[in-house]
């Protein structure tokens, strides 16, 4: 109307124009917000987080890893690695695990799966490999984990076993390998190291 006032008669398009780059901008939000419904949306570093603070308020869950989100419309479903003591029975490992899926359930409203990982931190063995493996992780800096720690053998052990969580791009799993073992042959000449890569598919931001 004011430009019909003002005799400006291209202004009526330049503002129609405006009005359709807003639509468009709209419309591709809406479409990148029903995508990331459909095909399952990434969860948040913070979501992560949260979901494992709590599962660890069960009694009996010393840590939890490989924590898995997937999200379709207002459907949830997790995921989760809970770590607990290798002395544990049967039916104890059960309970906790029913304890943590509950406790998710309510918390999340998602439907839970945990995996149960049986692990002893007991021993100076036990502390002193740790202790080499998370300081070598913290100087290579690579955002890696240790997971599902392993020591077979007492003070000579035969073997060291554990997982390393490594982002989806890392590329160095020889290097590691080659560098763990020559650690490990300082303290603990004959023993065997097998290490297994799993990618993060919820990584750090």
């Amino acid at each position: 109307l004011v430009g019909v006032y003002f005799h400006i008669n291209w202004l009526d398009g330049v503002m129609a124009l405006g009005v359709a780059v807003m639509m468009l901008h709209s419309g591709y939000e809406i479409a990148m917000g029903a995508i990331d419904e459909l095909l399952g949306k990434p969860p948040t570093e913070e979501t992560i987080e949260n979901i494992r603070l709590k599962s660890k308020e069960v009694v009996g869950v010393m840590n939890t890893h490989d924590i898995v989100v997937h999200s379709y419309g207002s459907k949830k479903f997790i995921s989760i690695h809970v770590e607990i003591s290798d002395e544990k029975s049967t039916d104890e490992a059960h309970h906790i695990a029913d304890n943590v899926e509950r406790i998710l359930k309510e918390y999340m409203s998602a439907e839970v799966v945990t995996h149960i990982d049986p692990i002893s931190i007991e021993g100076e063995v036990y502390q002193n490999v740790s202790k080499i493996l998370n300081d070598f992780v913290k100087q290579m800096d690579c955002d890696c984990e240790i997971q599902d720690l392993r020591i077979v053998g007492d003070l000579n052990p035969d073997a060291i076993l554990f997982e390393v969580s490594v982002p989806v791009e890392f590329k160095l799993q020889y290097e590691f390998t080659k560098s763990v073992e020559k650690l490990m042959q300082k303290d603990y000449p004959k023993t065997i190291v097998n290490i297994d890569f799993k990618d993060n598919f919820n990584p750090k931001t």
